[in-house]
């Protein structure tokens, strides 16, 4: 459930944890939940 909350709320930039910690990461992470979300 984390990586929903963490692929759309990246997008925000509300996690700043989680985006500093796996700033490149987060970009895969959120592409590919959001073209499973969508």
């Amino acid at each position: 459930m984390k990586f929903f909350t963490v692929g759309r709320v990246g997008s925000f930039g509300t996690s700043s944890l989680e985006v500093e910690d796996n700033g490149g990461k987060l970009g895969s992470i959120e592409t590919k939940v959001a073209g499973g979300t969508r």
